[in-house]
C-alpha cells in the first residue's frame, strides 16, 4: 500500500507545525495512489512526492511539480588555478549581507514557489545559513568580499568521497566579473585536498541562468526529480 511507503520527516514536521511526510515511489503512481495521497485515511497534512520523472496520474488529478531539480556533478581537478576573484573560508555569524544572499539562492526554490509554504521560506533559508555556519550541516564556508563588503558565499560539505554544494549565491550588482567561478574553484580546491572524487550542485531546472552557469564550469547532468507537493 502506498501509505505504507511513506517516510516521516520529523525536521520538517517540527518546522511547518504539521505532518510531513516524503514518497519516493519505485514504480508508476496509478490514479488510485495518488487519490489515497489526497484524500485517504491518514494524518499527514503535507506530502513531498520525488520521482524521476513526470507522473502522468498527478497531471491527471491536478498536480504540477513545484520543482524539477537537475542535479550536476564534477570530477575536483587537482591544483585548481584561482581567477581574478578570490575567496576565503569564513568563520562569522551570520550578518545581513549573507542572509540576504541566502534568501537570493533560494529564489527559485519550491518553498518559495509553493504559495502555502512561502511564508516560511526566509526563516527557512535564515536557518540552512545559521546552520550552515555552526558546522552542523556544513563543513566548509566560503566569501567573496571587497572594501569588507561580501559579495557571494557558497557552502559545502559531504562524505563518502562526495562534496555537496548547498547555499551558493552572488550579489546581483556584482554578475559577470568572475565571482560564481570563484566559488567554485574554492570548492573544488577544498573537495581536492579532502581527496573527495566528486563534487555535486543542485539547481531548479528554471534558474537556466544556474544551469547553464554549472554546465559552462565543467558540470554536467547526473539527475533529475520531479517534486511535488501535495498538501491536505
Amino acid at each position: 500500500m502506498i501509505i505504507e511507503s511513506l517516510q516521516y520527516l520529523q525536521w520538517d514536521s517540527d518546522f511547518f507545525g504539521r505532518r510531513v511526510g516524503i514518497l519516493r515511489p519505485t514504480s508508476r503512481l496509478s490514479g488510485a495512489d495518488v487519490r489515497l495521497l489526497l484524500t485517504g485515511d491518514h494524518d499527514y497534512r503535507l506530502i513531498y512526492v520525488f520521482t524521476g520523472e513526470a507522473e502522468p496520474a498527478c497531471a491527471d488529478a491536478g498536480l504540477m511539480p513545484v520543482d524539477v531539480k537537475v542535479t550536476f556533478r564534477k570530477t575536483p581537478e587537482a591544483g585548481c588555478v584561482p581567477g581574478k576573484q578570490t575567496c576565503r573560508p569564513y568563520a562569522g555569524g551570520a550578518t545581513e549581507a549573507l542572509l540576504a544572499l541566502a534568501y537570493a539562492s533560494g529564489v527559485y526554490s519550491r518553498y518559495r514557489v509553493d504559495a502555502i509554504l512561502a511564508p516560511y521560506f526566509e526563516r527557512l533559508y535564515g536557518l540552512w545559513l545559521e546552520r550552515s555556519l555552526s558546522g552542523e550541516i556544513a563543513d566548509i564556508v566560503y566569501v567573496q568580499s571587497e572594501n569588507g563588503a561580501i559579495n557571494g558565499f557558497v557552502t559545502a560539505g559531504g562524505g563518502d568521497g562526495i562534496v555537496q554544494i548547498g547555499l551558493m549565491a552572488v550579489d546581483g550588482r556584482c554578475r559577470g566579473n568572475g565571482i560564481g567561478t570563484a566559488l567554485l574553484t574554492a570548492v573544488a580546491s577544498y573537495a581536492s585536498t579532502s581527496h573527495a572524487h566528486e563534487i555535486r550542485v543542485a539547481a531548479q531546472l528554471a534558474n537556466e541562468r544556474a544551469c547553464h552557469f554549472y554546465q559552462k564550469n565543467g558540470y554536467r547532468e547526473y539527475q533529475r526529480s520531479y517534486i511535488y507537493h501535495i498538501h491536505r
